[in-house]
């Protein structure tokens, strides 16, 4: 890594002495852990009354099992409305870009996965390659550090996520704006001319391939109509739920993957619920994928009928 032309470039310098460094600040915030914990245990057995049992409902080592990672942004408590701004200067002649256009931004972010070394770019290679079916191949290939980071993963979902609203963005025009005007091809296809409507609030941009989005909930909404004009009103519902520490055939595909080691029966059985747990949350990507299996092992044996 120190040998990276990424590094370099972008004037990172690997620092020799970290281990030690990062050995002594570890090693000062386990004595000082040690010595609060011996005060807070001196003054709870001073103020302990003889008659409690010590129950608690709350089982703190089981407080943080499970998947807690998401895409939502932190909102600190003490500024709920995140309506403070952050003011910078950049470099003189520069400008500052997002993250996620960044080339570089995820080796770096990450790289205990990239190890200073870039991915080959689609000029270098006989054949173009997307990026999502790059994140395709990361997240299934036999190398599980990809699968297994999950901050890595949300940043390729926000990746592709900015990458086709910008590949597929569509323009539209405001009727009550733009009722008594004519807008020809030509008009739409001059960039200046869009901007102008943008910024006058005489068009939006649609996201036709982003979920959730209004446009989106409406071609969802007219096909929900027309299968029920089609089919008829439904008459069950029915939701399926991931019992994914119960399925010995996942937890022994995970163990296998993971921590290389073909799990028996009776040591599945003999697993806790924490140990299922921390097995489950190491790789989420074949927990998804395994769980997408049977839903649709289930709509074709049983449903479809």
């Amino acid at each position: 890594m120190r040998t990276s032309d990424l590094y370099k470039s972008s004037g990172i310098e690997i620092n020799e002495d970290w281990i030690t460094e990062i050995a002594k600040i570890n090693e000062e915030i386990h004595d000082n852990e040690n010595n609060s914990e011996e005060q807070e245990d001196n003054q709870d057995q001073n103020d302990s009354d003889n008659d409690s049992d010590h129950f608690s409902e709350v089982d703190e080592s089981e407080t943080h099992v499970g998947n807690t990672d998401t895409l939502l942004d932190h909102i600190p408590d003490d500024n709920p409305l995140c309506d403070t701004g952050l003011t910078f200067a950049p470099g003189e002649g520069q400008r500052p870009i997002s993250l996620y256009s960044d080339p570089d931004a995820e080796y770096l972010s990450f790289p205990t996965i990239f190890c200073g070394q870039r991915r080959p770019d689609n000029k270098d290679r006989s054949v173009s390659v997307h990026y999502t079916d790059i994140v395709k191949w990361e997240l299934r290939s036999m190398d599980r550090r990809v699968a297994q980071s999950v901050p890595n993963i949300f940043f390729k979902l926000k990746k592709i996520q900015l990458k086709n609203i910008s590949d597929k963005v569509n323009l539209a025009l405001r009727r009550c704006q733009s009722e008594g005007k004519k807008w020809t091809a030509k008009d739409v296809l001059n960039p200046n001319t869009v901007n102008d409507l943008v910024r006058l609030d005489e068009g939006y941009y649609i996201f036709r391939s982003l979920r959730n989005s209004p446009v989106y909930l409406e071609k969802r909404k007219k096909d929900l109509f027309a299968m029920i004009r089609q089919l008829g009103l439904p008459t069950w519902f029915g939701s399926l739920s991931s019992a994914d520490t119960n399925w010995k055939d996942l937890l022994r595909i995970l163990g296998k993957l993971n921590d290389g080691k073909e799990y028996t029966d009776n040591e599945l059985e003999e697993m806790d619920w924490h140990q299922k747990s921390k097995l489950v949350q190491k790789d989420p990507v074949t927990c998804s994928r395994y769980f997408d299996y049977r839903v649709q092992q289930f709509i074709n044996l049983v449903l479809k009928k």
